[in-house]
């Protein structure tokens, strides 16, 4: 019972760290960004890999010394701390390379597989080491896929994803042709029994890599999508922008349109006996009617309303259209209404 105690325990410390890693990586500000709640993954997807992965060789050293002195499920641990080591030996080459790498969009996409390669074989070497085929940190490979699904794009994820089926596979069938040594993990004082069943082992492999493709699909399918939504609010962020300099613009040309109107309608009245002036005139005033009404409907643009229907009388349009800009019959061209 004190046994069982310890490792419920255990496991809810294990969850409630990892809970705050990923809190303080969030809430973490990114270099050269005065925002409160900077995207780091989206900035700069290598260094913050590099990052999450100095938290999980603490955590990889601290679960093997957990496993090993307090636990004793793990007999030989050496082998997990050489994996650990190597972990951070590669982790800290990495992080001196992107002091000197170019930032450009090749370079990252390069990075960021070159790291999850080199995660997966750590992974699948340390999960070797502790009896794969019954370890349950197996699952954290389901976390690798989920990340190259957000940084990656087009076929690099279900690469990856094919790597590690690669990987957990060979290692199960080199197990099973007893190829390599078994590794395995004690419990209550006694080795646990390994089963080596080929239904089961192959059933095993079925779900595990099913598991990660459906991730990798299902991540990436959400991804896209979070990435459309993100193109359709900056387009109408754009939009609105333009529809505030356009009323500002239609404002502008309001202003003298009405000193205009006052000047014609001044001509107008001294013009009244002579019924051509008068007439042009009158298709002049009406001509800057349309033309204050299109530029407050412009104003509009910037503050949308709905939309409103009204009855138009299109011959009266086209009339009006054609004794402002002059008499067809002088082409020869005529009109029917």
């Amino acid at each position: 019972m004190g046994r069982n105690m310890v490792f419920i325990v255990f496991g809810v410390l294990a969850v409630l760290g990892v809970t705050a890693i990923v809190i303080f990586l969030d809430n973490m500000p990114n270099k050269g960004s005065t925002m409160k709640h900077s995207p780091i993954v989206l900035s700069n997807p290598v260094e913050w890999l590099i990052r999450l992965r100095w938290f999980a060789c603490a955590g990889v050293v601290v679960i093997i010394w957990m496993s090993s002195s307090v636990f004793e499920i793990v007999a030989g641990p050496m082998p997990l701390y050489v994996v650990a080591m190597a972990m951070v030996f590669y982790n800290s080459l990495l992080k001196l390379s992107e002091r000197c790498r170019g930032r450009n969009q090749t370079n990252f996409n390069r990075n960021i597989v070159l790291q999850m390669v080199m995660d997966q074989i750590s992974l699948t070497l340390l999960l070797y080491f502790s009896s794969l085929p019954h370890n349950p940190f197996i699952f954290y490979f389901v976390f690798h896929m989920i990340i190259a699904a957000l940084l990656l794009h087009g076929r690099a994820p279900y690469c990856l994803a094919a790597l590690a089926s690669l990987l957990v596979g060979g290692v199960l069938v080199l197990e099973y042709l007893d190829m390599i040594p078994l590794y395995r993990l004690r419990f209550a004082g006694a080795e646990m029994a390994i089963t080596m069943d080929g239904l089961y082992l192959a059933s095993f492999f079925l779900a595990f890599s099913s598991t990660l493709w459906v991730t990798v699909y299902f991540t990436s399918a959400v991804h896209r999508y979070m990435h459309r939504a993100q193109a359709m609010v900056r387009q109408k962020e754009k939009m609105l922008g333009i529809g505030q300099l356009v009323a500002s613009i239609a404002h502008q040309i309001c202003n003298p349109l009405d000193g205009i109107q006052n000047c014609l309608s001044t001509i107008g009245k001294s013009v009244e006996g002579d019924e051509h002036l008068t007439q042009y005139v009158r298709l002049m005033t009406e001509a800057l009617d349309r033309i204050e009404r299109t530029a407050k409907r412009v104003q509009s643009f910037a503050r949308p309303r709905g939309l409103r229907l009204q009855d138009t009388d299109i011959n009266k349009a086209v009339t009006a259209t054609v004794e402002l800009i002059g008499r067809g019959n002088e082409f020869g061209v005529s009109i029917v209404t």
